[in-house]
């Protein structure tokens, strides 16, 4: 390969260089930075102390919908549908009696907060 420029060989070998992100963090985000906190209501998960799981797994579908107006080709607007969240998590317990009363209790709501305290932008 010739280049007015420069000639490279035969099966040269090129490295390259990785980019300089656009912003600066000090770490990334790991499993310490997800807190999971359970209540009757989704005031006491508030309060509530985190919980530990295993194995956790979050799908988000924002359910976008593209509507039609009279008059045109393309879509008029994105509409929402209603989103869907879910959460799939393994619990694990120390005895068995703690697990039979975790698993006889009604439903409760479930706070997940993932940060790691820092803003970027």
């Amino acid at each position: 390969m010739t280049s007015a420029l420069f000639t490279v060989a035969n099966n040269a070998k090129f490295e390259l260089l990785p980019q300089t992100p656009s912003y600066q963090s000090s770490r990334v985000n790991s499993f310490v930075d997800v807190k999971f906190r359970t209540g009757a209501t989704v005031a006491l998960a508030q309060s509530a102390d985190p919980q530990n799981v295993e194995n956790w797994e979050i799908n988000y579908m924002n359910n976008l919908e593209e509507r039609y107006g009279s008059l045109r080709k393309s879509p008029s607007a994105i509409g929402e549908k209603g989103a869907k969240c879910t959460i799939k998590y393994e619990k694990y317990f120390e005895n068995v009696t703690d697990r039979d009363t975790y698993r006889n209790q009604t439903k409760n709501a479930m706070i997940c907060t993932i940060t790691n305290n820092e803003i970027v932008s």
